[in-house]
């Protein structure tokens, strides 16, 4: 049977959160659960995994009551005890449809975001630490299902939730988006391909948007029912863009400056180098960081290319990957750290040949994260890195940021707290850029 646009659009989604080795156990659990998206479960409610309500779940999904027929019901029978007596008895009766309180989703992000949050209940406390897709369903399944062969069934379809990874070409990308307001329920987005609709997401600010876009690239956003095509990325709210503003000049402050930004980590070829993981996925905000700063920079003329190593990059290994910044004013890495889970701070690291350019590059770009940064100043360092080893021949200058520990404490609102280190990088290199008389 035909996966359905919206499973698939679930598959993509999961593929933004960490334990990619886990992936095809989990995107296997939906295959058999939801019948590849065709079930009456998956179709009317977006649970693809057969989650029941749970409290944890409040403000990601709502209750659904839905008859199940393999679910045994309790009928209520006469017992006797004697002829003279008889007592009421409770029996589960397989046959009869049982009404059970299952979760419904507004849509697969949504669903992604329940599942997620349903295996870190207590019942499966433990499932961060397996190892393999194997290790992962043996240490669930037997509570998930009570199916004595679910473990077996699920074993069954991982490779192929594993193909269905990979390929990556199972549902065509959204050409443009429809912005739709209603009343009742508040902003949805609808995703096209021609004139096919692939997929609906509520939208409440562009923090949702943005989860989209880091998933399907930018795109323009049609806001219904006015039909004006209009860019996305700088506005601020639903409101913002149910209103076409004014297009601002850019400024030319930065004209002439050239400057190459990465996302450390991610695809090469066919793998996927998360880096480091803890309460947040180091590439994801890797993307995050440098995203924000490329926007800031482009703002005041200067040219920027941005590589995030999304899925498609081609295999690079990392004096390559500095080596393509060739010709660049500055280069930028962006990184995070983890170490134990109780380090924390904020730091800029330049290569053990670094030349004072590169070092001048640093301590400004240090200077203005350490100010928008939560965490200690743990100053600039040099170590070998390979990446800005390749770039340094044909860049004037080059350094690594470390944003913060992702694994490490005080972590709140991750996302905007990168967004807020990505400009303060942009200041540092407008700081560098007019100093050296780049522009």
């Amino acid at each position: 049977m035909q996966y359905t646009n919206d499973f698939l659009a679930a598959v993509k989604y999961l593929q933004s959160y960490v334990y990619p080795e886990l992936h095809p156990a989990m995107v296997a659990q939906w295959i058999l659960e939801s019948d590849r998206g065709n079930s009456k479960l998956a179709r009317d409610a977006n649970n693809y995994a057969g989650m029941k309500w749970r409290k944890e779940l409040a403000g990601i999904g709502k209750p659904l009551l839905i008859d199940v027929p393999s679910e045994p019901c309790p009928v209520e029978f006469t017992a006797f005890a004697s002829p003279r007596y008889c007592k009421p008895l409770l029996i589960d009766v397989p046959s009869e449809p049982c009404p059970v309180e299952f979760t419904a989703f507004a849509s697969p992000r949504y669903f992604v975001r329940g599942f997620w949050k349903f295996l870190d209940r207590e019942p499966y406390r433990g499932w961060r630490n397996t190892v393999s897709p194997e290790q992962y369903i043996e240490h669930i399944g037997s509570t998930w299902a009570a199916d004595p062969r679910y473990i077996a069934k699920v074993k069954a379809l991982i490779p192929e939730a594993r193909k269905l990874l990979q390929e990556d070409k199972t549902m065509p990308d959204p050409q443009w988006f429809e912005l739709l307001r209603k009343t009742d329920s508040g902003a949805h987005l609808i995703a096209y391909s021609g004139s096919e609709a692939l997929f609906r997401t509520p939208i409440r600010t562009t923090e949702d948007l943005a989860v989209i876009f880091d998933l399907y690239g930018k795109h323009n956003v049609e806001i219904a029912p006015e039909g004006k095509l209009m860019p996305v990325t700088e506005q601020k709210t639903i409101d913002d863009l149910q209103q076409v503003p004014e297009p601002e000049k850019p400024s030319a402050e930065l004209a002439g400056l050239k400057v190459f930004l990465e996302a450390g980590h991610g695809w090469s070829g066919s793998s996927f180098d998360p880096g480091a993981v803890g309460h947040v996925q180091e590439h994801t905000q890797n993307k995050i960081q440098a995203t924000a700063c490329a926007q800031w920079l482009r703002a005041r003329g200067a040219e920027v290319r941005l590589e995030l190593y999304d899925r498609g990059t081609p295999a690079r290994d990392l004096r390559t990957r500095g080596r393509i910044a060739g010709g660049s004013d500055v280069f930028v890495s962006f990184h995070h750290n983890a170490f134990n889970s109780k380090a924390q701070g904020t730091e800029t690291l330049v290569d053990r040949l670094a030349d004072t350019d590169d070092k001048a590059l640093a301590e400004i770009i240090q200077s203005h994260m350490s100010k928008a940064s939560p965490f200690q100043n743990r100053g600039v360092k040099q170590q070998g890195l390979g990446v800005l080893r390749g770039a340094k021949p044909g860049s004037f200058a080059a350094c690594l940021t470390e944003a913060y520990f992702v694994d490490g404490p005080g972590i709140q609102n991750p996302d905007g707290l990168d967004k807020k280190l990505g400009v303060a990088v942009a200041q540092g290199i407008a700081e560098f850029a007019k100093a050296a008389g780049k522009v």
